[in-house]
């Protein structure tokens, strides 16, 4: 069995259920989902419920019996010898979170030699992990739930021009000082040049904005292109963003795992996406392993 611990937003708990289901397909065992970060987080809600995803929630006598167990792949030779060679058949954990903060976005190729009992935890921010089932999480993260009127209008419109996603993520970003001495926003130049880039490849683009904060972004975001502001989605609905996101022919992606998701479920071969070269605001991070290398940095 595999059991995920969830933390986190929407797109943190996509990149937690990827890795958890690659594993739980390479073992042929049960999926579980650790959903104790909740009952103490007001901010945030376990939301991958309204996705046809695969597993259960796990009962806290299992969660205690994952818990507190060896971590494997993370500078533990020994170990991950004995868990190769099949000597060890105990439950272990595996986690993405050693010293160093960059470390969180590396790919860690020994994570998936993990044995079939195992307890993931951590944010595992690259596609490299999943990438052989993509097929299989396009359709996990499918919605349960048909359109409403104004999500069905707005996704009829996207799909009658070229459609671009643009992404402004603001919200606690700018209100919590901690999380803004971390992560920061994209700064307005960043978005001048996305546009700039967009336009210079594709004909007659429509930008379709996406945002937490939309007065300041109809204030402060200027384009010559057309443009449609997306409000017919709350906090509490923020999953049919994600759906008309991923519906936009091409993508500007914020520093945002949130958009990260919109961009990489678009089914177009042929995409542009435009990402953040800079995920962070206070640390230099190697982004290689987050950003697919099809998609451009700026």
């Amino acid at each position: 069995m595999i059991i995920v611990q969830f933390t986190g937003g929407l797109g943190n708990q996509m990149f937690q259920y990827a890795l958890g289901r690659r594993l739980s397909l390479l073992h042929d065992v049960e999926l579980k989902f650790d959903l104790s970060f909740y009952q103490h987080d007001i901010l945030r809600d376990f939301m991958l419920d309204r996705f046809q995803v695969n597993g259960q929630v796990a009962t806290e006598k299992e969660i205690e019996a994952y818990t507190n167990t060896p971590i494997f792949a993370l500078d533990r030779p020994l170990l991950d010898r004995l868990v190769r060679w099949g000597l060890y058949r105990g439950i272990v954990s595996v986690s993405d979170e050693p010293p160093g903060k960059q470390a969180l976005m590396v790919y860690n190729s020994r994570v998936l030699q993990a044995p079939r009992n195992t307890y993931v935890q951590g944010y595992w921010q690259s596609e490299k992990y999943f990438m052989p089932i993509r097929q299989k999480l396009l359709d996990d993260f499918s919605l349960v739930d048909k359109a409403d009127q104004a999500n069905g209008a707005m996704l009829e419109k996207i799909r009658q021009c070229h459609s671009v996603s643009l992404h402004v993520r603001r919200g606690d970003y700018v209100s919590n000082p901690l999380t803004n001495h971390s992560h920061g926003t994209c700064g307005l130049e960043y978005y001048e040049k996305a546009i700039a880039l967009i336009g210079s490849k594709v004909d007659d683009p429509h930008f379709f904005v996406f945002s937490d904060d939309p007065e300041w972004t109809r204030d402060h975001l200027k384009c010559r292109f057309p443009m449609t502001y997306v409000t017919c989605n709350s906090a509490d609905s923020c999953e049919w963003d994600m759906e008309l996101m991923r519906h936009c022919r091409d993508h500007i992606i914020a520093n945002s795992s949130f958009s990260w998701w919109g961009a990489w479920l678009n089914m177009n071969p042929d995409k542009v996406v435009v990402a953040p070269a800079a995920w962070f605001n206070n640390f230099s991070a190697d982004t290689s392993d987050l950003i697919p290398d099809s998609w451009v940095r700026i």
